[in-house]
């Protein structure tokens, strides 16, 4: 059943909001269940983020920095796959941030494995004379940064970090 944001969207010539998130499972009851790694990264991309990498990465905002450092407490599947969503989340934030810059050639991102920057410039940018990130784009990049932030930080982010990243992405 369409929820009334859904039918306004619609009126207004808009996707519906769930256009907008990364494939989900609603029937979910573990948090990480709903939002399936598969539905965020190919096995070709997961296998890009080397975890050993992750201490090269060129400026980590200080969710990353946290969602690394509580990795490492973690057993060793577990702790690769959280440190593998941080630089995840890294890459979907300097992508986000490139994206305003006007004077930006193409969505490059300096330390993204190449696979990585292509699936971000094929989901989040429309083609014509010269990519573009539309508001529909960026709003699915958005809940694409949300779902990656909560499944890097263990479905546990303080309040201080939401606050730093809604500076980040301008959102305040």
């Amino acid at each position: 059943m369409a929820s009334a944001t859904d039918a306004n969207a619609a009126a207004n010539g808009e996707a519906p909001a769930a256009a907008h998130l990364p494939p989900h499972d609603i029937k979910a009851v573990d948090p990480d269940d709903a939002y399936p790694t598969n539905g965020l990264l190919s096995n070709e991309n997961l296998s890009a983020l080397n975890p050993k990498a992750a201490n090269a990465l060129k400026y980590p905002c200080s969710l990353v920095r946290l969602a690394l450092a509580r990795a490492n407490t973690l057993q060793k599947k577990q702790k690769k796959m959280r440190i593998r969503m941080a630089m995840y989340l890294h890459y979907l934030l300097s992508f986000y941030v490139t994206s305003h810059r006007r004077s930006n050639k193409g969505q490059r991102i300096d330390d993204a494995p190449p696979s990585i920057t292509e699936q971000l410039t094929s989901l989040f940018t429309e083609k014509g004379k010269k990519q573009s990130v539309t508001m529909a784009n960026r709003t699915k990049l958005l809940c694409r940064i949300c779902v990656v932030s909560l499944k890097a930080s263990g479905f546990a982010i303080p309040m201080e970090e939401v606050a730093k990243i809604a500076e980040i992405l301008k959102i305040t």
